[in-house]
């Protein structure tokens, strides 16, 4: 049995000495409940445990003894994850698969659950006092083989058992939610980035609350418009309750509906409608937090209600541009990210203190600066922009996102990049750019099976984002698995056909495979979709110069020299065509000043060495430039 504490991380950031107190309590219910159980409790990892036990019975029974002990204590809420294998004892541990197995059940559990493999299913499911229902079957991180995976609750009287082991009562207490975006009821039907950004603000309150789990924007956002019934969002998102309403905004007017829906049985056991001036939206966004708070029976910790309430700005139109900077921003294109940088800037203009507006300009500048031949100016803005928003407000997720990129990206500073990343995921665990962009650099330093693990988080926290499923792909590319990269590329492409980036980076595993004949036909593919054969000339004359097309790809090469003319062009573009033709010290010329300019495309060095760069490596100078951006001591 693995348990661990939920959200342990950020109350130790919080509040160090509360933080401690509830590992002790934790610590001793265990202890108490272990030994009432027969158990032998083995270790403490972190805030975590891990135990054994004589039979599967008395593991699940001392796990509803622990979280109906967990219940009473209103700061502390854990998960557990139990399953039935061999273990080896050595020096006062335990090692084998059935270990492996248990962490990684307990990792997948939802806060305040109890999930079991089958094995431990089968021996207790005609046992008196106990329910278990099939969840799902789950291929668990390092394991080989699916894991079908079971909720355990209990029979006893609601009063009696934790509030998130769930019963079948009209009383039962719910502890996760999606909020969907609100619905443009104005005639004008101009107000979606409003109703968007109505949902989000809401979404990033909750996800403040440690005992609430809050189901991610893009997540709740996939159904807009969709016609899908409250029951079947639910099952997708494994959440009990959703919140959905409707915005009306005629001048200085709103009309803002919002009810929150029991998903088991549709019932709307909250709603409210609020007439108000557009002045008052601060007031009922913090309305309808608390209510939902209220209405879920969801314990607030300590300082909890100031962060559920908390406004970046006062100002009512420097919070309708953020808004709209937000809505373009989520569209993740280079015309969305340069529409958000303008909004932000203008929320900034009418708020100087507005940090929220600063860290979304910093993440512009980020991904702006990824596709320019010289990206020092927009780094050094995006660096200010970010270290502006932390000295506002230091625990800002998104700031320290936009900080880690910046070290990764443009300062080769690999370990600066880990503490920010882990900073931001620790203030906002849920929040899957952190996930995203910490998976691509461990990948980039080939720390390929934490990338997985992080970017796999990332997926499970915004499964309906394209570039998250894209970039999953890119790390199983990356970490050497082509079939599982394919299969997932596959998969976003077919969950949003007009993606072009997932086409460009299918192209680019088939020609780590070789198979250049069909990386050209995906190079092509994406020029057609885009207008804008640019991005590929580099990639695409390699793969013609592989395939023995010299002429094409010759040609290529001075579609690049005539563009190079009038603008600036990437320095890795050149290196990767005279690689392909083999005019090798023609690379080293190009590689060298991709260097100096700190191009994002040398990152790939990392990692990609071997595929587009195998001519190359046994030249000294190869490996100075790995040394040279850190790669190499």
């Amino acid at each position: 049995m693995f348990t661990d504490i939920v959200g342990y991380s950020a109350m130790m950031s919080k509040d160090e000495k509360l933080a401690m107190s509830i590992l002790e309590k934790n610590r001793e219910i265990h202890k108490t409940a272990i030994k009432n159980f027969k158990g032998e409790y083995i270790k403490e990892i972190g805030d975590g445990t891990l135990s054994i036990f004589q039979s599967s019975f008395d593991a699940v029974r001392c796990a509803i003894e622990i979280q109906k002990a967990c219940c009473s204590e209103s700061s502390l809420m854990v998960r557990i994850g139990i399953h039935l294998g061999d273990v080896i004892m050595k020096e006062n541990d335990v090692f084998g698969d059935g270990v492996n197995v248990a962490s990684r059940i307990e990792a997948s559990a939802a806060p305040g659950s109890i999930y079991v493999s089958e094995k431990i299913y089968d021996d207790i499911k005609n046992k008196t006092g106990i329910k278990a229902e099939f969840l799902y079957e789950k291929t668990l991180k390092n394991i080989d083989h699916p894991v079908k995976i079971y909720s355990i609750t209990s029979e006893k009287k609601d009063s009696e058992i934790n509030d998130t082991l769930y019963s079948d009562s009209k009383n039962e207490k719910l502890n996760s939610i999606a909020v969907l975006p609100f619905t443009d009821m104005s005639p004008q039907k101009d107000q979606e980035y409003f109703c968007e950004g109505m949902a989000e603000e809401l979404i990033n309150a909750l996800t403040k609350v440690t005992r609430l789990q809050v189901a991610s924007r893009t997540s709740a956002f996939q159904f807009k418009g969709k016609g899908y019934d409250i029951g079947d969002i639910g099952k997708k998102l494994n959440v009990q309750s959703v919140l959905e309403g409707s915005i009306r905004k005629s001048g200085n007017k709103l009309r803002i509906t919002a009810q929150l829906v029991n998903v088991s049985n549709g019932y709307h056991f909250w709603s409210e409608k609020y007439d108000r001036e557009i002045e008052d939206i601060f007031a009922i966004q913090d309305e309808i937090s608390l209510a939902i708070v209220d209405n879920l029976k969801v314990k607030l910790l300590r300082d909890e209600k100031d962060e559920l309430v908390k406004r970046h700005t006062e100002n009512k139109e420097a919070y309708n541009l953020y808004l709209k900077g937000r809505y373009f921003w989520n569209r993740r294109s280079e015309v969305g990210f340069n529409k958000a940088f303008e909004f932000f800037q203008s929320a900034i203009e009418i708020d100087r203190n507005y940090a929220l507006a600063y860290a979304g300009l910093a993440e512009c500048y980020c991904m702006l600066s990824m596709h320019l031949a010289k990206p020092e100016q927009l780094i050094r803005q995006g660096r200010i922009a970010a270290e502006k928003a932390l000295s506002i407000d230091e625990t800002l997720a998104e700031a320290h996102t936009a900080h880690g990129w910046i070290k990764f990206s443009y300062d080769w500073d690999w370990l600066g990049a880990e503490r920010s990343f882990k900073q931001a995921i620790q203030l906002n665990p849920l929040y899957p750019t952190a996930h995203n962009w910490y998976a691509a650099l461990l990948s980039i330093i080939n720390r390929h099976e934490e990338a997985i693990h992080y970017m796999t988080r990332a997926q499970e926290y915004d499964p309906g984002s394209a570039i998250i499923n894209r970039d999953l792909g890119v790390i199983y590319a990356w970490a050497g698995d082509f079939e599982k990269a394919i299969n997932q590329l596959q998969f976003t492409i077919d969950m949003d056909p007009d993606f072009s980036p997932a086409y460009f980076f299918m192209a680019n595993v088939y020609v780590r495979l070789k198979k250049y004949g069909l990386a050209i036909e995906y190079f092509k593919k994406v020029g057609t979709m885009t207008g804008d054969f640019f991005d590929i000339i580099g990639s695409m004359s390699y793969a013609y110069a592989k395939s023995g097309q010299k002429e094409e790809a010759l040609d290529e090469l001075k579609k690049l020299e005539d563009i190079a003319k009038n603008k600036d062009t990437r320095a890795m573009e050149f290196c990767i065509i005279h690689t392909g033709l083999g005019n090798y010290d023609k690379a080293f010329e190009w590689l060298d000043i991709a260097c100096k300019n700190h191009e994002f495309g040398v990152l790939l060095l990392g990692c990609e060495s071997e595929f587009w760069f195998e001519d190359l490596l046994t030249d000294p100078r190869f490996k100075a430039i790995l040394t040279r951006i850190g790669f190499e001591n």
